[in-house]
């Protein structure tokens, strides 16, 4: 069978040094050269262009699978053979692929070819280096790039077609010059590690300090020791070191990012890839037990009483379905965050706001968030209301002097015999005119009688995405606070949301607020779909 026509597609963003090489050694051999730059600074596009056969488009890469896909999609040939710029084929492995369809298993559809990787002039047989096989050549048709949002580095690959498989790896290889020197080493580990800590966080990759620390030991002993890598000397030996502190490295920068958001934006990752991503990982047993032991005993057993616990309200057991998958939540009014739990734990590709103002339950909020991962939730240390300024945060006496915070609310002046802390209020509306949302699903309010507040300047948001609303409406906590039920009721009537409450396990439309009880409020227009995708269905 003659060898089918064959596409090179290479990528490549300021590799003035590389590109030359790289295209001489496929020149006059492929039929066709397509070269996608990322909008290169130096001379690339410039000396790519004295090849007369090469076809030049230009794309930013956000993510390396949909821009290798770009890529096949340019060529004018389904078998396609992929480059990067410091890579050079041997007059051998085309050699090898002039022949390789005369005697192909017709469901191979990708072949993955040997690398021979140098560390300046030096060629690294040892450590795992060599041949360390890359997937090189395939079929488009049948073969493809996965596009995953967090597989921002080192995406995978995937058969469209069923009944298709993985060729035999080539016997020839490529000349890979991986690394200039130890100093190129060790920047393209930095830049790569950042790469991989988003990567990780996007995910929601369980990855805590011990396990990282592991990782590095075992990487370099596999390297250095397992492949023999102390045969290489001593690139051999630097070479297993950077490995391992490659694992260390990620950690740490997934560690920032985590703590203190660094890197996303230098990287390019939207609010929309944040969006798209899980977020959330179930912790370990081994994450759970040392977060505990880092724990105090008091938040701990917090914790634990408030989120597994028997003590949580019938309400909230719903709340994850009701936020979906990618489901974006205001819980306000967290205090020991079994709401926030629910929401985070259901949305693991969304999104939840927790605004808590008293400062005892965002740290046990902290803590949880901590505890069970939820990598998703992001905490503001703010109270909601139907205006912005200050406002005391008023947490009541139990008796022996233990002080109430789950039962904190808000006051506009000092009540005695209480704890009282002076915390600053804004109305949702005004927080996301800074910080904007896509979409709103589900909007929970508990915040001991100022839930009329809350909603009250949150009405334009209501009025943009119309969420379900889960609100504790009890009088006289709402009495405190200047309002009642009335209002609550006649303010949902004017949005043309519809009442709901928890009845033996279903969602029961109600026309009359009482005085003891959580509501569910659910816009007309939605009202049918959420209560029939809610409640089971009856018993036969």
């Amino acid at each position: 069978m003659a060898r089918p026509k064959i596409s090179v597609v290479i990528i490549g963003k300021n590799e003035e040094r590389n590109v030359t090489d790289c295209l001489k050694s496929v020149d006059g051999w492929a039929d066709q050269i397509v070269f996608v730059d990322d909008f290169s600074t130096d001379r690339t596009v410039e000396l790519v262009n004295q090849f007369s056969r090469v076809k030049v488009v230009q794309r930013a890469m956000e993510q390396e699978g949909r821009h290798r896909n770009f890529g096949a999609a340019q060529a004018d040939h389904d078998w396609i053979m992929i480059l990067d710029c410091d890579e050079r084929a041997t007059p051998e492995l085309l050699a090898e692929i002039d022949t390789l369809f005369d005697t192909r298993d017709d469901r191979a559809v990708a072949f993955w070819v040997p690398r021979k990787n140098y560390i300046g002039d030096y060629w690294l047989r040892h450590g795992g280096w060599y041949p360390a096989p890359h997937m090189k050549l395939y079929n488009r048709k049948f073969f493809r790039w996965k596009e995953s949002v967090y597989d921002v580095v080192h995406p995978g690959m995937e058969f469209t077609q069923p009944g298709y498989i993985q060729g035999p790896n080539l016997s020839n290889h490529l000349i890979h010059h991986n690394y200039k020197n130890v100093e190129d080493f060790i920047r393209k580990t930095n830049r790569l590690t950042t790469l991989d800590g988003i990567k990780w966080y996007l995910d929601g990759r369980n990855m805590g300090m011990g396990r990282a620390f592991r990782r590095t030991v075992d990487r370099f002993l596999r390297r250095y020791v397992r492949k023999e890598g102390w045969k290489d000397g001593y690139y051999g030996f630097i070479t297993a070191v950077l490995s391992g502190f490659y694992e260390l490295a990620a950690y740490s920068k997934l560690r920032e990012i985590r703590q203190r958001g660094y890197y996303l934006k230098e990287y390019g990752i939207t609010d929309e890839m944040l969006a798209d991503a899980p977020l959330f990982a179930e912790p370990s047993r081994w994450r759970k037990f040392m977060t505990a032991l880092r724990a105090t005993p008091k938040s701990w057993k917090t914790a634990w009483r408030n989120v597994q616990g028997k003590r949580c309200e019938a309400e909230v057991e719903i709340l994850g379905h009701l936020a979906g998958p990618e489901g974006v939540c205001v819980d306000a009014g967290g205090a020991y965050g079994r709401t926030m739990y629910a929401l985070a734990k259901s949305a693991r590709r969304g999104r939840v706001l927790g605004f808590e103002p008293v400062r005892f339950n965002m740290s046990v909020l902290k803590q949880i968030k901590a505890i069970f991962l939820l990598n998703n939730v992001t905490l503001h240390k703010l109270a909601l209301g139907r205006e912005s300024g200050k406002i005391y945060a008023v947490s009541p006496l139990k008796p022996k002097g233990k002080v109430g915070y789950a039962l904190s609310y808000l006051s506009p002046k000092v009540i005695p015999n209480t704890e009282c802390e002076r915390v600053d209020m804004v109305t949702l509306d005004g927080f996301l005119e800074e910080k904007p949302l896509d979409r709103l699903d589900v909007l929970i309010c508990d915040t001991e009688g100022s839930e009329l507040a809350v909603l009250q300047g949150a009405a334009q948001t209501i009025d943009k995405f119309r969420p379900a609303v889960m609100a504790s409406v009890e009088d006289y906590r709402l009495q405190r606070c200047g309002d009642n039920q009335a209002g609550v009721a006649q303010f949902f009537r004017d949005k043309k949301y519809g009442f709901y409450s928890l009845q033996d396990g279903r969602l029961t439309a109600v026309q009359e607020l009482k005085a003891e009880a959580n509501y569910f409020f659910l816009p007309e227009e939605k009202s049918a779909d959420i209560v029939a995708r809610l409640n089971p269905p009856p018993a036969a």
